[in-house]
């Protein structure tokens, strides 16, 4: 009986081998003839975010080259990460956990293991691994078909010529979330400028992420996980303005104080500028204008006042950030309006 298991075993152990030898066979073939038709491509941008190393919104316009890229290979998905600062996904790549990652130019490292691509605007490269040779002949073959057509200039000039004519690339992304908010869209620009400056790269201290500075935890509220997308960080962000107008329409006076409570709490978090609108109520003051609201400001930083008033639930509010956010928002709107007429 023990034989007869042993064997079985045995048989079942050589099928195994035999299996992951012809795998890696197929791997291995499939590695060295690999094309990024069809299927799912992995990428991570890692470059620099500082405009004294790269010009403009440089990672947002390779995310667009690499979602054109995409396209272009039929039905292809592509997934796109954003490189942390001090990471380095060349070891990921050569890993081959990822197939593309965009470096600047002037900061590829020595390797015999990757290829990379002919250079995007003299600013950037895409590198594959060294056994990717006919996956890079397609990227070369795209980018210099792209870079040599009529759609090449309006897409750098957009995403490197700040405002010209446009306010950012995404104002059509932009036009369409204002449309849900009633808002003009340039001021829905000026509060995205006055997050990120347009940035998709941007993570804050706090954590939070993205075109509209959302933190992760409140965008998945939203149904949102992928902030780095600039369509869903609008959206998480369009989603959050929605949810802040809604729970002050009831207490501002009119439309334009109701896009200031918005802004304010979308700076501060609702609960703060619930409990400045409860306090001013309480003492006969204006609760139903922002300036009335800045007005009590003073006292809410006071606190003896969170020891009397009971309506005040998240203790003392400095407010001062605050102020200033939407004075910003609201001045680059009046730009923004020139700019864009």
């Amino acid at each position: 009986m023990r034989t007869g298991i042993t064997r079985t075993i045995f048989a079942l152990l050589a099928v195994a081998i035999a299996w992951a030898s012809v795998h890696v066979w197929l791997s291995s073939n499939r590695a060295a003839d690999f094309s990024f038709r069809n299927v799912p491509i992995r990428c991570a941008i890692q470059l620099e975010h500082s405009p004294r190393h790269l010009p403009g919104l440089t990672v947002g316009y390779n995310y667009e080259l690499l979602q054109r890229f995409a396209a272009s290979m039929g039905d292809s998905l592509v997934s796109i990460v954003n490189a942390r600062r001090g990471s380095s996904w060349t070891d990921s790549l050569r890993q081959g956990k990822v197939d593309i990652v965009v470096l600047p130019c002037t900061a590829v490292p020595p390797s015999d293991s990757l290829l990379l691509s002919i250079p995007v605007d003299s600013l950037t490269v895409w590198a594959v691994r060294h056994d990717c040779a006919a996956g890079l002949a397609e990227i070369d073959g795209w980018l210099g078909s792209f870079l040599d057509s009529e759609d090449h200039e309006p897409v750098r000039d957009v995403f490197l010529l700040r405002y010209s004519p446009h306010i950012s690339p995404y104002d059509s992304l932009v036009k369409a979330a204002a449309k849900r908010l009633g808002w003009d869209w340039r001021l829905l620009s000026a509060l995205i400028y006055s997050e990120s400056q347009f940035h998709i790269e941007l993570r804050s201290r706090r954590g939070a992420e993205g075109l509209m500075q959302m933190l992760p935890s409140t965008a998945a509220k939203m149904g949102v996980t992928d902030l780095f997308n600039p369509e869903e960080s609008i959206k998480a962000g369009t989603e959050y303005l929605l949810l802040l107008q809604n729970m002050f329409r009831g207490k501002a006076a009119n439309k334009d104080e109701l896009c200031k409570f918005t802004l304010a709490a979308y700076n501060a978090g609702e609960g703060r500028i619930l409990d400045c609108v409860r306090y001013a109520e309480s003492i006969g003051a204006d609760a139903g204008t922002w300036d009335g609201i800045v007005s009590v400001i003073p006292d809410m930083r006071d606190e003896a006042t969170f020891q009397v008033d009971s309506v005040i639930r998240l203790g003392t509010f400095q407010g001062t950030e605050t102020i200033a956010y939407v004075k910003r928002v609201l001045s680059l709107y009046e730009d923004f309006k020139v700019i864009s007429p």
